[in-house]
């Protein structure tokens, strides 16, 4: 009886054990959540493009979070100017201008994430992916999905939890219902939250007027983002001078911390490889604008545009 009792106990902590080994955390590097802003007025306005992504640790509070960076992306208004704008950001994205705009954790034990001010005050929890069949959502995301509600609409419950098969990974996702304005009008829609990502329709950044775009778990070369001269906080820095280069191009780190170096066309053709070397002779390169990833002997990769000119 007590060697059947031990099994059932060792069961139930293999069941535990796989089942939070399938949590998808959402607090990761190497994630960019793409955003258009709109105007927010009665008809659609979209005036600019940027991306939500994490780089850096800090402790605050004795609690340890990432710093949470907001990408403005460069773009163009496709519309004529009798229309409404409607700008789109350029791809390959390229940011125009970066800022560190607040701070994020997550409890992977308790599959809860929390949003931390810039000023370290007033820490909320903004997603609960351990919520059941009937419960509430959490109060920053039910004030969230519920603006223009009546108060008559069964709204912000838990109604259903599906694995569903979301950016190519199985995502358990939870789905409510809520409430959104649209000229002038209370629509009833259905609200996803969706693990390892945030809200299907705003990620990670919950401001009612930045609808999300595309999401991207990878390098910032394969999510085809190219960082402007600002940079995001590396863990390891290099520089590329001169750049842009008639033929040689010379990498500001030590020789022995470079993996490898790769030098890609803009449509994603590699060039040429470079190993054990800071200085890259592209003098029988055409001129023209060319993408360098470096990687590290830590296995970070880092993504740059070079110029190669007469």
């Amino acid at each position: 009886m007590k060697r059947k009792a031990l099994q059932l106990l060792a069961f139930f902590l293999l069941a535990l054990s796989q089942l939070s080994a399938q949590y998808i955390p959402l607090v990761e590097e190497d994630k960019f959540w793409i955003y258009s802003v709109d105007l927010g007025g009665d008809f659609p306005a979209v005036v600019s493009s940027h991306a939500i992504t994490f780089r850096g640790e800090v402790v605050l509070n004795s609690l340890t979070y990432k710093k949470v960076y907001r990408l403005e992306l460069k773009g163009r208004n496709h519309c004529p100017p009798n229309q409404s704008p409607c700008f789109l950001p350029d791809v390959p994205y390229e940011t125009e201008s970066i800022d560190h705009i607040s701070y994020i954790r997550e409890d992977t034990i308790e599959r809860k994430v929390y949003q931390l001010p810039l000023s370290g005050m007033g820490e909320e929890l903004i997603f609960d992916f351990s919520l059941s069949l009937g419960d509430s959502l959490n109060q920053e995301l039910f004030d969230f999905i519920t603006t223009g509600a009546t108060g008559t609409e069964p709204i912000g419950i838990v109604d259903s939890i599906n694995v569903v098969d979301v950016f190519e990974k199985d995502r358990t996702v939870l789905y409510s219902t809520g409430v959104r304005n649209f000229i002038g009008l209370a629509v009833v829609q259905q609200i996803l939250l969706i693990e390892g990502i945030g809200l299907e329709s705003h990620g990670v950044f919950l401001r009612p007027f930045s609808t999300l775009l595309d999401f991207c778990e990878s390098s910032m070369f394969d999510c085809h983002l190219i960082l402007s001269e600002e940079k995001l906080e590396p863990k390891t820095k290099f520089n590329i001078s001169p750049n842009p280069s008639k033929d040689l191009f010379h990498i500001s780190m030590a020789e022995e911390s470079i993996q490898s170096i790769r030098i890609y066309s803009l449509s994603g053709q590699l060039k040429q490889e470079f190993f054990n070397t800071h200085t890259l002779d592209l003098s029988d390169f055409a001129n023209g604008i060319y993408f360098l990833e470096l990687i590290s002997k830590e296995k970070e990769r880092f993504v740059k545009k070079i110029v190669k000119e007469n």
